[in-house]
């Protein structure tokens, strides 16, 4: 599988995240799912958190309980619903650092993207650099082998500015 169809750049919270389960829908009601809305089952009120949606598939992180096929779901924000679908496929491939960086600046360099800040730096083969107040979250990076990732410049867990490095 590519890489992006795993990773995923989300511009408006300045996030670089790893999608862990991809579920199939149909039935479709009242409106379309948004980016970074929380969405929720009906039944079991499990829950989890949308990085994509292709118009048929939901791409998740943050996925709480076990989702079920012709299950209805929510979005909090968006107020749409709609049915699982037969097809519910967890994300486990791994990928480099380097493969992340590569996928992360061939992202950034589209037309689309020409004006947001760059997410990461590389200072070597193997040590990249979050910048810009760019963030992965501690889940995505489970995912990630053969490398590490500093953060610089990220508020909410970095006031200080200084290089918080991750080796993976």
């Amino acid at each position: 599988m590519a890489i992006a169809n795993d990773w995923h750049v989300d511009y408006n919270n300045k996030l670089i995240v790893h999608a862990t389960l991809s579920i199939a829908y149909d039935n479709l009601l009242v409106s379309t799912f948004i980016v970074g809305e929380e969405v929720t089952t009906d039944i079991n009120g499990d829950s989890a958190v949308v990085v994509k949606d292709s118009g048929t598939v939901l791409d998740l992180v943050y996925v709480v309980g076990a989702w079920t096929e012709n299950e209805a779901f929510t979005g909090t924000d968006s107020g749409a619903t709609a049915d699982v679908d037969a097809t519910i496929t967890t994300k486990t491939d791994t990928y480099t650092v380097r493969n992340l960086y590569t996928h992360v600046q061939d992202t950034f360099d589209e037309l689309v993207a020409m004006d947001d800040t760059v997410a990461m730096s590389a200072q070597t083969p193997t040590a990249f650099t979050m910048i810009n107040g760019w963030f992965i979250d501690e889940e995505s990076t489970q995912y990630l082998t053969e490398g590490s990732i500093a953060t610089s410049g990220w508020d909410a867990t970095n006031p200080t500015g200084n290089a918080d490095a991750s080796e993976f």
